[in-house]
């Protein structure tokens, strides 16, 4: 037998040909397709992007666990490989050049979990003609947040989070909301709804509010998590609770600086000027 590669419509095959029998008549010639090396180089990229992507996830997630464990500037990112496995120093490097890549990464992977409750959220306040509904709006934005903790004991994330809320976001280190990354789109579209509902405050100061009742959230959530099972509230009512301190907070009127002619003495002795604060 023996065989031959040719093109045949524009693909490789094998040519089969097989020899003379005793009876002098020849079999019919088997065709098969090639492999070639294409498909053999197609299989080793798919191999090797999944192996990658599995790398990635490992690095993110162990990264997110030291950070929130000891502090993002303390982790050196040879820690960070060390933990996901990699016996290569530069793992991290080479997948996310440097640690406020990897901050991003993990922001990205975590939001890109979160998108399709808030998504379902979103639209069921639009549904139900909720997208005004300040209580609604802040549910949209916080609830993914916490089902990630209670059903997938995601607090690292949440601990992280807190870690930047304080620390990096007032550096200007940015968060997925910042740009137009599509695993924040219904994050963004519940802020962009409960700003032009809190319009009154003004954008730098519903900034700060927003940012101030996050922060309520996640120390709530961390405490609940600190504390022994024993003594912890239910999930849902601790939730709900802190869902209506948060609407409270956001809500409250902003605060003007006395102008009337009685506080203008207290207003020269504690050295406040006497002018309305802006928003």
């Amino acid at each position: 037998m023996s065989e031959t590669v040719t093109m045949i419509g524009g693909a490789p095959v094998i040519i089969r040909r097989m020899s003379y029998h005793e009876d002098g008549q020849m079999s019919n010639a088997k065709i098969g397709h090639a492999r070639t090396s294409g498909d053999k180089d197609d299989k080793n990229d798919k191999t090797a992007s999944s192996r990658g992507v599995a790398t990635r996830t490992r690095l993110i997630l162990a990264a997110e666990a030291l950070f929130a464990e000891h502090g993002i500037d303390a982790v050196a990112l040879r820690s960070v490989g060390e933990a996901a496995g990699q016996r290569n120093n530069s793992s991290v490097q080479y997948h996310f050049a440097d640690k406020a890549g990897l901050l991003q990464a993990i922001f990205d992977h975590r939001e890109a979990q979160l998108q399709p409750l808030r998504r379902a959220l979103l639209e069921r306040a639009m549904r139900e003609g909720r997208q005004a509904d300040v209580k609604s709006l802040l549910r949209i934005i916080f609830e993914p947040n916490w089902r990630l903790y209670v059903r997938d004991g995601g607090i690292a994330y949440l601990k992280l989070t807190s870690l930047y809320l304080t620390q990096y976001r007032p550096r200007g280190v940015p968060h997925p909301i910042d740009r137009d990354s599509e695993q924040a789109a219904a994050f963004r579209e519940a802020i962009r709804l409960l700003a032009g509902r809190l319009a009154y405050l003004g954008r730098r100061r519903f900034n700060l509010r927003l940012e101030s009742v996050g922060a309520m959230f996640l120390s709530a959530a961390i405490q609940h998590a600190g504390r022994p099972p024993a003594e912890r509230d239910p999930p849902e009512a601790l939730f709900e609770d802190v869902l209506e301190m948060m609407a409270a907070a956001i809500c409250a009127p902003p605060w003007q600086v006395p102008t009337g002619p009685e506080s203008r003495g207290r207003n020269h002795k504690e050295g406040v000027a006497p002018t309305a604060a802006k928003g």
